[in-house]
This record gives C-alpha cells, sequence and structure tokens, in this order.
C-alpha cells in the first residue's frame, strides 16, 4: 500500500501519531495550494463582484468598509436608534451588514468563497447523503476512531463536500491591534491594512481579527433537525407543579410583558434568545485567551437548551477584545432576526415565519463591564443594576449597607442608562464617566432588549464564587475558634442566611413568598457580614447579592440564567484547540464538524444507518443509550425486568395506598424521570462519589428506592411506582435558618412506603458527620453542571 494515498478509501501507514499528523498536514496543504491555484480566476470574479457591492467608503476609512463607526459615530447613531428613532429606522441602519455573504472553506485564511455565495441563505448549512457517508465511514472502522477519522477525514474536502457543507456564514474581521478599532471583513481589504484611527499599518496576513458565524445560517440547520417543531412546543406543553409559581423564564414578568408584533410570545412560533460571552486562558500561563459569544434559545426544554447552543463569535489574542466592536455585527444579525425573521417549515405542517428576539444577557461582573462598557469594581458607579456610590477605603472601592450618611441611589432603567451614555458621547471634553458609564455600549443597539430587565443575576460568581467562597475563607482564616476546633456558631448562623437564599430562588418552583423570604435573609446576611467583618469586607459582589430576587422576579428562577452551561461550553470549545497555529481556524472548523455529525445522531433511519450513527457518537465521545420502556409522561424504565409475584410485605403496604396488584410485578433497576437516572439500593456501588438510590418527593419527605416496579391493577390500570424506606426527620432542625438542609434519624426509623413515580421530585445530596446523616434535596433538576 502506498504510504502516501489519499483518504478516499485507503488506510492510513502505521507511524508514529506526530508523523501521520505532519505528513497528513503537508498533503492538506498541498491539496490547499493546488485548489487554491485552479481557482484564481473565479476568485477574481467574485472579488471584483464583491467590490461592485461595496459602497464608497468615508473619508479615512480603508477600503470602502466601515461597518462599525469610530466612537464618535456611535454617538450619533444612539441617539438615532435610541432617541429618536423607531423599529424601522433601526432595521434600516442595519441593514448594510450580511452575516451570511462571505463563504466559509477549511481554512478562514482562504478569502475564495463558493460560487454560490450570493444565494448563502437559500442553502442549508448543513447536509448529508447516508450512502456517501457511509462509505467513507466504513473503512476507518478498522482503525482506532479518533486516528483514522479525525487524522484522515476531519480536515479533507472531500468530507465537506459528502457533508454538503456548501455555505456556513463564516466571516473574518479585521481589528486594529494597537487601538482595537474594527476596520472591516477581511475578504474585502487590500494587501496593505492601514487603521483609520491610529494609522497603524500591516500586511494583511498579519492582521489581527476575529470570526462570526451565521446565526441564521445556524439556526436554519438547527431548524431543519428531526423533531425540534415538537421541541419548541415545551413552552406551551409544560406541566406546572404550581400555576401562580415561578418556574422557567416564561413565568418572568419580563418575558410575560414583551411583544412581537404585538402580540405575546406564548401560543406563538416567535422565540427568544439569551447571549453569552466570557473570556478565558487556552492554557495555564498562557498569553491568549478566546473570547467566545453564544446563543441559546429559551424555549427549548431545560436539558436541550444547554445541547444546541449556538455559537456567534469567537476572537483569540493575548489583548482583550473591544467588546463595541467585537459584538457590533452579532448585534446587527441579532436585530436582523428579530425584525426579519426566519421562514421555515415544521415537519407535517405549512411554512411560517418566526421572530428571534434577544430578551437576556447572562455574563460575569467583568465581562459585565466590558459589554455595557461601564467601569469595574475600581469606580465609584460600577453596580449595573442602581447607581450605589463606592466609599474608598484604605484606597479600597467598598460598598457598605445603606446608611444615612450615604447619598441616596436609585434603581437604572432603560432609558436611564442610554441618557448616561448619550451624555458621555456627546460632552466636550469627554468626562471619564456618568453614573459609571463610560461611553456607548453595543447592547444599546440590540432591538427588544431592556438593558436592566434583560441584565440577569450570575449566581455563579456572586453567590458561590464570592459570597459563599469568600465567607467560608474569611472563617477558616480569621474567624476565632471554640475550644473543640469549630467555628462560632454566628458564623455558622450567618453562613446559612445565604445558603437557603440561594436554594430558594434556585427551586424547580419558587413562590413570591420564597422570593420574600430570599430577600429578607440577603438584607439579614449583609447586616450581618458587616457587623463581623467589618466595613472594610465589603466587596460589590455582596452588593450584588440583593439584586437577586429581583431577577428572579424577571427572568425566572437562577437556573434559568445561570452562567455553569456557558462555562462548560468554554471547555469544550477550549478542547478544540491543539496546535497554536491557526487557533480560529481549528475552532471554527471543528465546531462546524462536530455539529454536522451531530446531524446525524438525529436523523431518521433512511438517513442514515444505526451503526454509522453508533460511531459517529463514538468519535464524538458520546453514550447512546437506547430509550427503555416510557412507563409516564418522560419517565423510562431502563433494563430486563424481573418477574415475580408481590411479596406479602408489598401487597401489606399496597394495601395501605388503597392499591391492589392483579397478577405479576415486573421489577427494574433503573428508572430515568425527566432525564435524571435512579437506581435501587442494591445495585449502587459502595464508596461510590455519587449516589442515585434516594428521592425527594413532593410530599417533601426522603426515601430510599428498594425496588422499580411496574404492574396492573385489578382495575386494569398500569401502575409505575417505587418501593421505598421513607426516611424520618429530627425535629427541632439543627440549622434554624438554612431548613432546606434535614437530620434524618438513625435507620431503625425508616418506614416501608409505595410511592408513584410522578411524586418523585429531585435527587438528594447525603452527607455524613459524626454518624450523623444529613439530607439534602437538589432544588432542581435541570442544572446539569
Amino acid at each position: 500500500m502506498d504510504s502516501d494515498s489519499e483518504s478516499d478509501g485507503e488506510l492510513l501507514p502505521q507511524r508514529s501519531r506526530s508523523t501521520r499528523y505532519r505528513r497528513f498536514g503537508s498533503r492538506k496543504r498541498r491539496h490547499e495550494r493546488e485548489d487554491e491555484a485552479d481557482s484564481d480566476a473565479a476568485d477574481a470574479a467574485e472579488a471584483a463582484a464583491a467590490d461592485a457591492d461595496v459602497a464608497h467608503p468615508a473619508p479615512g476609512a480603508p477600503n470602502g468598509n466601515d461597518e462599525l463607526q469610530s466612537d464618535s459615530d456611535w454617538s450619533v447613531e444612539l441617539d438615532a436608534v435610541s432617541f429618536h428613532g423607531t423599529d424601522e429606522d433601526e432595521g434600516e441602519a442595519e441593514a448594510d451588514y450580511d452575516p451570511g455573504e462571505d463563504d466559509f472553506v477549511v481554512r478562514i485564511e482562504a478569502e475564495g468563497a463558493g460560487a454560490d455565495s450570493d444565494e448563502e441563505d437559500e442553502v442549508p448549512v448543513f447536509g448529508f447523503s447516508h450512502g456517501s457517508l457511509d462509505r467513507v465511514l466504513q473503512f476507518s472502522t478498522v482503525r482506532t476512531v479518533k486516528e483514522s477519522f479525525l487524522i484522515s477525514l476531519a480536515l479533507s474536502k472531500a468530507l465537506w463536500k459528502i457533508l454538503g457543507r456548501t455555505s456556513s456564514g463564516v466571516v473574518a474581521h479585521v481589528y486594529c491591534g494597537d487601538c482595537t478599532l474594527y476596520i472591516g471583513k477581511r475578504k474585502m481589504l487590500g494587501e496593505q491594512i492601514v487603521c483609520p484611527i491610529c494609522h497603524n499599518a500591516v500586511a494583511k496576513e498579519a492582521a489581527k481579527y476575529f470570526v462570526t458565524i451565521s446565526l441564521k445560517a445556524q439556526l436554519q440547520h438547527f431548524l431543519s433537525r428531526p423533531g425540534v417543531a415538537e421541541y419548541l412546543k415545551y413552552r406551551e406543553r409544560r406541566v406546572k407543579h404550581q400555576e401562580d409559581a415561578i418556574e422557567d423564564v416564561y413565568d418572568g414578568d419580563y418575558y410575560r410583558s414583551i411583544r412581537v408584533d404585538g402580540q405575546e410570545l406564548m401560543n406563538s412560533m416567535n422565540f427568544t434568545f439569551t447571549i453569552n460571552t466570557d473570556g478565558c486562558k487556552i492554557r495555564r500561563g498562557g498569553k491568549d485567551s478566546i473570547v467566545p459569544v453564544y446563543a441559546r434559545l429559551n424555549e427549548l426544554p431545560p436539558k436541550l437548551r444547554q445541547k444546541f447552543m449556538f455559537l456567534l463569535a469567537v476572537c483569540v489574542d493575548v489583548k482583550e477584545p473591544n467588546m463595541q466592536c467585537f459584538l457590533k455585527p452579532v448585534v446587527s444579525e441579532l436585530n436582523s432576526l428579530s425584525s426579519n425573521g426566519i421562514v421555515w417549515q415544521p415537519y407535517g405542517q405549512a411554512e411560517v415565519l418566526s421572530k428571534f428576539v434577544t430578551i437576556c444577557h447572562c455574563v460575569d461582573g467583568k465581562a459585565m463591564w466590558q459589554i455595557l462598557n461601564m467601569t469595574s469594581h475600581a469606580g465609584y458607579y460600577p453596580c449595573t443594576q442602581c447607581t450605589y456610590q463606592g466609599v474608598r477605603i484604605d484606597n479600597y472601592m467598598r460598598f457598605p449597607i445603606q446608611h444615612a450618611d450615604l447619598p441616596p441611589h436609585e434603581m437604572r432603567t432603560h432609558m436611564g442608562m442610554l441618557r448616561d451614555m448619550r451624555q458621555v458621547e456627546m460632552q466636550v471634553p469627554r468626562p471619564e464617566s456618568v453614573r459609571g458609564h463610560r461611553g456607548a455600549s453595543a447592547l444599546a443597539l440590540l432591538s427588544g432588549h431592556d438593558m436592566v430587565k434583560g441584565n440577569a443575576f450570575d449566581d455563579l460568581h456572586y453567590f458561590y464564587e464570592c459570597a459563599a467562597f469568600h465567607h467560608t475563607k474569611l472563617i477558616l482564616d480569621e474567624a476565632p475558634r471554640v475550644d473543640n476546633g469549630l467555628v462560632g456558631n454566628n458564623y455558622i448562623k450567618q453562613l446559612e442566611l445565604i445558603s437557603h437564599a440561594a436554594y430558594l430562588l434556585s427551586m424547580d418552583s419558587i413562590t413570591d413568598a420564597d422570593i420574600e423570604k430570599a430577600e429578607r435573609f440577603i438584607k439579614l446576611y449583609l447586616q450581618q457580614y458587616e457587623a463581623l467583618f467589618g466595613v472594610g469586607r465589603t466587596r460589590l459582589n455582596l452588593h450584588s447579592l440583593k439584586h437577586a430576587p429581583s431577577s428572579v422576579r424577571l427572568l425566572g428562577p437562577l437556573w434559568c440564567h445561570s452562567t455553569f452551561n456557558f462555562e462548560s461550553w468554554n471547555h469544550q470549545v477550549l478542547q478544540l484547540v491543539t496546535s497554536p497555529k491557526g487557533m480560529l481556524s481549528q475552532i471554527v472548523t471543528r465546531h462546524l464538524l462536530r455539529v454536522s455529525l451531530e446531524m446525524a445522531l438525529e436523523a431518521d433511519e433512511e438517513d442514515a444507518a444505526e451503526d454509522v450513527k453508533g460511531f459517529i457518537a463514538k468519535i464524538l465521545g458520546k453514550r447512546r443509550r437506547k430509550d427503555g420502556r416510557e412507563v409516564a409522561a418522560h419517565t423510562y424504565v431502563l433494563g430486563p425486568p424481573d418477574q415475580r409475584g408481590p411479596r406479602d410485605a408489598e401487597i401489606h403496604v399496597l394495601g395501605m395506598e388503597g392499591i391492589q396488584c392483579a397478577g405479576d410485578i415486573s421489577v427494574y433497576n433503573k428508572v430515568c424521570i425527566r432525564s435524571v437516572d435512579y437506581k435501587t439500593a442494591r445495585t449502587q456501588k459502595a464508596h461510590h462519589k455519587s449516589n442515585d438510590s434516594t428521592v425527594f418527593t413532593y410530599q417533601n419527605t426522603f426515601c430510599t428506592i428498594t425496588d422499580i416496579v411496574s404492574f396492573t391493577d385489578i382495575e386494569g390500570r398500569e401502575i409505575c411506582g417505587m418501593f421505598v424506606k421513607e426516611h424520618q426527620v429530627a425535629h427541632p432542625s439543627p440549622f434554624s435558618a438554612a431548613s432546606h438542609i434535614k437530620q434524618v434519624l438513625p435507620e431503625c426509623y425508616d418506614l416501608p412506603h409505595f410511592i408513584r413515580i410522578q411524586e418523585v421530585r429531585s435527587p438528594v445530596i447525603k452527607v455524613f458527620v459524626d454518624g450523623n446523616r444529613y439530607f439534602i434535596p437538589m432544588p432542581n433538576t435541570t442544572e446539569i453542571d
């Protein structure tokens, strides 16, 4: 076999991994050079056509591409859109940006686009012929999955052709490496690029750039997936535990107030986004950082919101990007989707027009100041929810609770933030800031978005990484100990307050009483914190805790807009980078490849064979599990059952519930309820890190599963449930404030019981201390990170 054979059916030679990578990379580059040489004429014609469509450049703007205005232009646009303009005016102002006009072929650096780039919006992002895909994948099964497939196929144009990736709407945008000013689309620029502000000149190959991926193209791809139309009906089909409780983003006051073309979001075909951005280091100790921008569909079921995340833009640089320039193309496309929407056809239905509105931005504190263009925690007005003024103590900015001698403050509003931004932009000389605002924000141009109501509370950084972690550190490092080595009771009682407040605001069903209680506990916590640790310890993140209840009222439980999920996606993006050269190309190419392959996992049998699906799942590191038998809504018993007659004790327990079994019972070891797995106690491994055998019920009881059963009663109804041992809770509770933590009596007090599957609410965290058992129910089953 020829050692240089292509990946068209012949195997790669048995060499070391590094050698195979180098040889494959050289072959890839050689073929790219040949393809580029063959398409020079087509590229030249396409570039000429593109040049004909570009408006004449403004004075000082290079190459006629001035999509993002300089700072002086921001005030004009902000004034027009936010104070005097309408939605129609805003749409016209952004109409010159077409996020899908460029094509992307394997390497971002390649400027040539396909011949169909002008018709990109009419072409699906991905499609595949299962016959072609089957043939390509068959030869790879004789080698290890990652080596054979990822090396010989992942970067080959043959695979892209098989997957039908004619166009993906990826655009490279050049910005100045010195002053971070946006310059233009890379494809439209000449070989020498000059910044119109600082006049820094750089060759095109060396210019800094970031990449945007067409959200419209991604949505068209997503909406073509089987079953997506059913997923998007979750908003109307969900079953609430309490009708007047807040259980998802749809119950928030802000969501219910939004109108699209005069129509409420509920019972419509219009949908909403939550967006996020946050930088992360590529490697520990390294200089380069990756800054992605994500969007998430709020109308999907909670578990699928994390799975189907949209990557909108990526920047890789040593310096942090100018967020106002970085987000401007993203905002332009989001505005287009909210005003023009997408025409698509749900399965078996007529075509519909859906508009997508961005209602929420969920980021950590540092990113929040950057995207809103505000001062950080070192400034006097850094809170993005209110105009509370900090106090400088020992050269540090501190934020004590409101006292009579401190200046009064007010809650921020969207219009108030716009006025402050405009005041900064219009004043000459330009002030450093106005009530924390340093200038215009790209989010101010986001159609229909309220920068205050849509500003989600970040529980990861405020509750857990700041309040809980910082408080615990103060206790362990500085607080006085008692004789037995434990911390003083007043410090523990204070920590209970913030623990229970976070629990209440993260539950799967939150009442007004729960929010009011959390509000009281947070206020009491801040008062006690200042009394115990002093004013010099008060931080901005602690001040921000008091805004958590209002965020829940507006946007739903904390898990709806937590940054936990987005941080998890940052980790996935980092895994796409394997070389310091061409990191943007690696991220975008491999992300799109992964998305296209995941499409095959969702396909019907006629579109992709089951063995191919299994192979792709193995490549992606996914565990494919065949669904068990559905016994109730969103409930599946897993594994083969054991058939036996009911025992005397079981008959007695069923009789106490008014149930009579008509025959044998089917006994299972595992059940999946609302995407959460539960096991019987006898199958639970000893000394394992997790324990799935104990559940919390809607009757507020803790139960350990003995058997998972299904049977038919004497009236012919199928009943699925669990034989359990119900644990007895100690009274009074040792934790007066953190009442969600329960001490459980010894096992001798457990009682046999039978519960129906529908009574199971959540898993349980079990803690054992000095021979005592403490059970804590999970506040919800939707958070997966």
